[in-house]
Formats: C-alpha cells, sequence, structure tokens
C-alpha cells in the first residue's frame, strides 16, 4: 500500500519554511492573518497601512555575506490599490527573551538595521565598477563596526526580478521591518510590567542608533514591527484557512547549550 512519506524540518530556517510557504499558499493569508496582525516598536498599535495584494514572498535572498548587505530571512514584496510597491523585511528567531537574553535580541535588531542599509543603498544610484554595475553602500559587521558594503547587480537573481519594486518602495518610504519569532517573547502581554517587549524594541533600537554617527540611516520605529506565531497568529490562519500548522511535529529545534 502505498504510504506519504513524514517530511520534517531542523532550526529556525525550517520553521521559516514551513509558516511563510503555509501563509503564502492560503488566498489573503499574508495580508489578512501577518499583515493585518503586525504590532508597532514602542506601541503596540496595529497596521493602519492599505490593504496590499500582489503579494510575493521570498525566502533567504543572499544579499552578500563577506563584503555584502547580509541574508533576510523573508521579504515581502506587494502593492497598495494605487500600485505603490510595498518592501517588508523580516528577521525570523524561535524565541526572544527581552529580559535575560537582551543580546540576542540586539543581534536581531542588527540584522534589521542591515536590511535597511541595503534598502537604502539601492535608492541610490548604482554605480559602474569595470564595466558592472554595483550597488555600493554601508553595513554592520558582526562586531557592528560600520563597513563598506557592495553588491553586483547584474548577475543577482532576486534584484533581477524584485530589484525595482524594492527601489520603489524605498522611495516611498514604503519599507517596513518586521521581528518575527515562533514563540510569544518574553514579556509581551504585560502591560504593567516596567520592561514590556514592545517597549524594550524600541529602547534597544533607540540605543542602538544613538551609538553611530547620525548621517546613517536609522530603523524608523514607525515602520518596525513584531509578531509571533502561538498565541497570535497560529489561530487566525487556522480560522482562515480552515487547516493547522502542526510544527509540533515537523519542525526540530536546535537545542541551545
Amino acid at each position: 500500500m502505498a504510504e506519504k512519506a513524514t517530511f520534517r524540518v531542523y532550526g529556525e530556517n525550517g520553521a521559516t519554511f514551513l509558516v511563510f510557504q503555509a501563509l503564502a499558499d492560503c488566498p489573503d493569508a499574508v495580508q489578512d492573518v501577518l499583515i493585518a496582525r503586525l504590532k508597532q516598536f514602542g506601541t503596540r498599535g496595529k497596521w493602519d497601512g492599505p490593504r496590499l495584494r500582489d503579494v510575493e514572498v521570498w525566502l533567504f535572498p543572499n544579499f552578500g555575506k563577506a563584503s555584502g548587505f547580509g541574508e533576510p530571512d523573508v521579504v515581502i514584496v506587494a502593492q497598495d490599490e494605487n500600485g505603490d510597491d510595498y518592501a517588508i523585511w523580516i528577521e525570523v528567531e524561535t524565541t526572544i527573551n527581552s529580559q535575560r537574553a537582551l543580546p540576542s535580541l540586539r543581534r536581531s535588531l542588527v540584522q534589521l538595521w542591515r536590511f535597511r542599509f541595503f534598502q537604502h543603498a539601492l535608492i541610490r544610484r548604482s554605480k559602474r565598477e569595470a564595466g558592472a554595475l554595483r550597488i555600493n553602500g554601508v553595513t554592520l559587521s558582526d562586531e557592528r563596526e560600520v563597513r563598506g558594503a557592495s553588491l553586483l547587480r547584474r548577475d543577482h537573481g532576486v534584484l533581477q526580478v524584485i530589484g525595482s519594486r524594492l527601489q520603489r518602495a524605498g522611495e516611498q518610504e514604503h519599507d517596513h521591518y518586521v521581528l518575527f519569532t515562533i514563540d510569544r517573547p518574553h514579556g509581551e502581554g504585560k502591560k504593567r510590567s516596567k520592561h514590556p517587549y514592545w517597549k524594550v524594541l524600541e529602547r534597544e533600537t533607540d540605543l542602538m542608533s544613538s551609538a553611530y554617527p547620525a548621517k546613517l540611516p536609522r530603523l524608523p520605529l514607525d515602520r518596525c514591527w513584531y509578531a509571533y506565531w502561538y498565541k497570535d497568529i497560529r489561530q487566525p490562519y487556522r480560522g482562515l484557512c480552515g487547516q493547522e500548522l502542526d510544527l509540533v511535529h515537523q519542525y526540530v529545534r536546535i537545542k541551545r547549550k
């Protein structure tokens, strides 16, 4: 008798694949399940932008690690009803403890800032070097030092498809940045806490920005968001799509020592 194989994934990239494939495969789920439930850094306010359509979800587009601009987990490009482009850059983590693991949170915010640097570089005119167009700008090293970054535009498969859309989104300040976790972040929902999660995100983003020269592009707090799968997006997904995404049995976590 024919038998289906068991399909399982390991680590954060695996969880990212399962969650965002499920959202992309269900009609309107990216808009009505994910975007509609984004919460703003500092205020916890919901998405107040337009309804988006013509959505494309890109996983793991690599814009250069050594001398480039970083490796987003997810980039979503979409348009509003007027045809204006939007870009949503997403960093995915399994879990975040904003009270006991601030270094980990800060690394995630550095990743978002790298995407902001790249978005800023895209709206500048590419320069021709040795006969090839290059996107030049700055980024942060793993040691959080400002360094130059450069990416050859011609042969980059992702930019060939959505590069102009990303550029237009940046020019219109329609670039947004999301810290997405699988688990509910520690401190989320505790309104009486001295350090609620959304306030820690705002504080750490401000502290990070203030440590660098003012000429560097900043993460725009009014376009910085967070979201999480369990106890927030999972149930609306089930309600809209009529099915359950069984992460418990498909996703194997990396155990941190």
